[in-house]
């Protein structure tokens, strides 16, 4: 887990802060739901259908406005605002 996280983190940690800040979440939270999600890997596809770094639906992702599923940082700020939004 930590050689996974000092590969990847560095590289979507801006993304993570602009959701921290834009939804008052801390980004930590954030980093890890996306870790538990997909490894922190944008091109994860899972068998059902979710797909991206924070395994966003279909509908989800059209619903909290992201438009490339794969792209990091629109999954990162969908998946926030949709956690903000649970919350």
């Amino acid at each position: 887990i930590q050689r996974d996280l000092s590969a990847r983190i560095p590289i979507y940690k801006a993304s993570f802060k602009q959701s921290d800040a834009q939804y008052d979440l801390d980004w930590h939270l954030l980093a890890a739901i996306g870790y538990q999600e997909s490894y922190l890997k944008p091109e994860s596809v899972s068998p059902t259908g979710v797909r991206g770094l924070m395994m966003l639906t279909n509908s989800t992702a059209r619903a909290m406005g992201v438009s490339n599923r794969n792209d990091p940082a629109q999954s990162i700020q969908g998946g926030a605002k949709y956690y903000d939004l649970m919350l």
